[in-house]
């Protein structure tokens, strides 16, 4: 009876049987084989959801930066036609030095430190770099890192506004632009002798014509063929009906259509329009763009103030 009952209980022993054992149970043994399977599992799938995130990441910063691409050059081309030969202030606050460099180029061999503020003479430019020489060394300059000093003040072409000005400017894919701080219906005068003629800007807006993007825009043409001035967020203009009230504006960049109001000889100093804040504009002041000779240029070495 007692081999009996031995035999018994080993046959019955869990081990033996086809159902598994509790957790708790002394028997429970967790199996190696099918273990490291749950869980490798998942971890693939992280490391393949990974490797399309990645993927997925350098595609998309390759489209941004094929679409970028020609705004880029523009901004270049815009840049470099404002740099002229004359005298420059190395600018380098916060290294204290502006290297001089053997060839135009961020990978030639240095010459010399220029320390910051130091008044140099600049004799010919390529691109956005300058010759000029310092402790009896010739060499380049970066002229990003350079103030001009004492820019020449042409003939042609005067602000359109008078008296104290203060402004910002920029460069952006249509080359450079300021926006002077003017009050509502300050008087802005042709900045020279030439043509300029009347566009209103637009979208369509609840069946009506809404001035947008530069809203009520002035371009002027030198007699001379040389200077191109747009004006932009009048808020109207001198001896010409407005189509579209300026009252009626949306602060949106683009624009749907333009109406042409014409145009007219104007002489240095004639009164063309009044500032205010039509089209996309957040606030009244003057939009100023400037083109010589087609490429654009900077509005700072360009303008005479008046007196």
């Amino acid at each position: 009876m007692k081999t009996n009952s031995f035999t018994r209980v080993t046959w019955l022993t869990p081990s033996l049987l086809s159902i598994p054992p509790p957790h708790n149970s002394p028997h429970h043994k967790s199996n190696p084989t099918t273990q490291p399977k749950q869980t490798k599992k998942p971890k693939r799938m992280v490391k393949n959801m990974k490797t399309i995130w990645k993927t997925l990441s350098l595609l998309l910063t390759a489209v941004m930066l094929f679409a970028l691409a020609p705004s880029l050059a523009t901004d270049v081309q815009a840049a470099q036609a404002a740099h002229t030969p004359g005298q420059y202030q190395a600018n380098a606050p916060v290294s204290g030095i502006l290297n001089l460099r053997r060839d135009p180029s961020t990978n030639s061999p240095i010459l010399a430190h220029i320390p910051h503020r130091t008044i140099l003479n600049v004799t010919e430019v390529r691109g956005s770099w300058g010759r000029t020489t310092f402790q009896n060394r010739t060499g380049w300059i970066s002229l990003d890192h350079a103030i001009r000093v004492n820019p020449p003040q042409p003939t042609g072409i005067r602000f359109p506004l008078r008296g104290n000005m203060s402004w910002s400017s920029s460069v952006t894919t249509h080359g450079f632009f300021c926006d002077f701080t003017a009050p509502m219906n300050t008087r802005v005068y042709a900045p020279g002798n030439g043509t300029i003629s009347f566009r209103q800007y637009y979208r369509w807006h609840n069946g009506q014509r809404h001035l947008t993007s530069f809203g009520n825009s002035i371009v002027f043409n030198s007699s001379c063929g040389r200077y191109n001035v747009r004006l932009g967020h009048l808020n109207g203009f001198a001896n010409v009906n407005s189509t579209i009230p300026s009252y009626r504006t949306r602060q949106v960049s683009g624009s749907t259509g333009v109406l042409n109001l014409g145009s007219r000889t104007v002489r240095q100093g004639d009164l063309i329009a009044w500032s205010g804040t039509t089209g996309n504009s957040s606030g009244p002041h003057l939009h100023l763009e400037l083109r010589v000779n087609g490429r654009p240029a900077s509005p700072r070495d360009n303008f005479r103030i008046w007196h």
